[in-house]
């Protein structure tokens, strides 16, 4: 994962610190010593996965127009390519000083506070304020207004966001409660005697939760696993007043069984990969047990709360970014499946979809759901048969190619809405022939009859034409695709390596489809 540092200033690429950046694929871009040309240049930016921009605000950035037309380039350039991470460390501690009317000062901070979370790809790192140290005669001499320790804490920084798994967030934060979520243990102390809310670790506690539904209600999931009395784990949320409620979290194990057991059982209902969970609990035994029977899977040990607390603010996979219409609705689609499982579960029988109501709407691509499009594209790993990336100007270049056709899915049961859950790319290469480029759904809706369905609408609207899917087989796709391809309408065409193409047959298997949605 190649990345690129840019900056207004000559001096952080030309000081040696930067050598054991430059051997883990880091390259700083000094060919002109501007960022503007770096972020408008499509040959540099394609190249790289990451983009960090060291931004130094002195008495040019002054004029209001001049900073609405900084923040329009950034806005600009992140939206363009979505599919790429832009991490920005905005050194603003001189905005006092440059801004002494404190007027014009909220008014930049406004302008600030309205475009950092314009995108899900524009990070803003803060560097602490006894950390960013100018210096004039730097500034004079070598043109870089900072001293070099802030140069190491910016290549601190950059190499701690690295450490991270490519930056994808977490899908479900899975906690403990006692001692995690409150100071205590309920069962022996009482509800009305726990930490929370009052002085010391009540207060932090307090503040554990608020930034706990912050981070719930910018689309990471949340759930319980705690060895507990069900009935007094909610009566605690409810009478101490909590920020965290009892609808605020999705497929809650609150009982005496192996926490390793109602974590698989919450993974499976969820339909998750251990991946891409995070499991917090202060408990090291327990962690350890967890760890041992679902080794992918993420945890941390809350062992003093201040360290909690700065883990939730800064661990990367947690960040709070600008989200889609689709993610606010997340905790509500995940129970609303939820449901479905344990109706599933309760009372299965072959009959079980026709009685759902189910509704498949095919959506065009417009200015409301193209983030969502990238989104799936970026984001949808195990039912996709190419895993293809794309940023919004490829969608808008597919969209408006006549040999293209991309809609969106979206997906309505007796439970509520599920929202735009997948989205299919056609090429039309002959007049008799047809290739799927691209199929993907979400795994919170597989086997519900929808990824067959799709699949024959496509056949139906193309009669007499040869049908033709391709996939692209990797780990993160191989299992579930090649499960589905088993079925019937499939007869392999051709394979190349790890390419295959697939054609799709109107058998009873597939014409049976439509019986399951409205």
């Amino acid at each position: 994962m190649k990345s690129i540092i840019s900056a207004n200033f000559n001096l952080l690429n030309q000081s040696s610190i930067w050598d054991k950046l430059k051997e883990k694929d880091q390259f700083t871009f000094d060919e002109y010593n501007n960022f503007n040309f770096t972020l408008n240049n499509d040959s540099i930016i394609n190249k790289y996965n990451k983009c960090y921009l060291v931004i130094y605000v002195n008495e040019m950035l002054k004029e209001q127009k001049t900073i609405k037309n900084f923040f329009l380039l950034l806005n600009r350039v992140a939206s363009k390519y979505i599919s790429k991470k832009f991490y920005i460390f905005f050194l603003k501690e001189k905005l006092k000083n440059i801004y002494l009317d404190q007027a014009n000062l909220l008014k930049f901070n406004e302008c600030f506070n309205s475009f950092k979370n314009k995108n899900s790809n524009l990070f803003f790192i803060d560097i602490p304020e006894n950390k960013s140290k100018f210096n004039l005669r730097n500034y004079f001499y070598m043109r870089c207004p900072l001293e070099i320790s802030t140069i190491k804490e910016i290549i601190k920084s950059i190499n701690e966001i690295n450490k991270e798994k490519d930056y994808k967030n977490y899908k479900l934060l899975i906690l403990d409660c006692d001692n995690t979520l409150w100071g205590g243990v309920v069962g022996e102390d009482g509800v009305n005697k726990i930490k929370y809310n009052e002085d010391g670790d009540g207060k932090v506690f307090l503040e554990i939760q608020r930034h706990i539904k912050k981070i719930k209600e910018k689309g990471i999931l949340l759930s319980l696993a705690s060895k507990n009395n069900e009935k007094i784990v909610w009566e605690t949320f409810k009478n101490r007043g909590m920020f965290l409620k009892k609808n605020d979290f999705v497929a809650p194990k609150v009982n005496w069984f192996e926490k390793s057991n109602n974590i698989l059982s919450t993974l499976n209902e969820l339909s998750l990969r251990s991946e891409d969970v995070l499991f917090i609990d202060d408990n090291l035994i327990e962690l350890k047990k967890v760890k041992k029977s679902i080794p992918k899977i993420n945890v941390y040990h809350v062992n003093d709360l201040i360290d909690f607390l700065k883990f939730l603010y800064k661990n990367n996979r947690l960040q709070l970014h600008k989200i889609t219409e689709e993610d606010k609705k997340k905790s509500y689609q995940y129970k609303i499946r939820s449901k479905f499982e344990t109706l599933k579960t309760k009372n299965f029988d072959r009959d079980i979809f026709s009685k759902l109501n189910q509704k498949i709407k095919i959506l065009e691509i417009s200015d409301k759901n193209i983030n969502r499009a990238s989104q799936l594209t970026n984001k949808v790993n195990q039912f996709n048969f190419t895993t293809n990336r794309y940023d919004i100007s490829k969608i808008l270049k597919l969209k408006r190619s006549k040999m293209d056709e991309i809609k969106l899915i979206s997906f309505k049961d007796k439970f509520g809405d599920h929202g735009i859950v997948g989205l299919y790319n056609l090429s039309y290469k002959t007049k008799n022939s047809i290739l799927i480029t691209d199929f993907l759904l979400s795994c919170r809706i597989i086997n519900r009859k929808i990824e067959d369905y799709i699949l024959y609408k496509i056949l139906n609207n193309n009669k007499n034409k040869n049908v033709v899917i391709h996939f692209i087989e990797n780990k993160n796709n191989k299992s579930l695709i090649n499960l589905f391809l088993k079925k019937s309408f499939f007869s392999l065409e051709k394979k190349i390596g790890k390419k295959k193409l697939y054609k799709i047959k109107s058998d009873k298997g597939l014409l049976n489809a439509k019986n399951f949605f409205k």
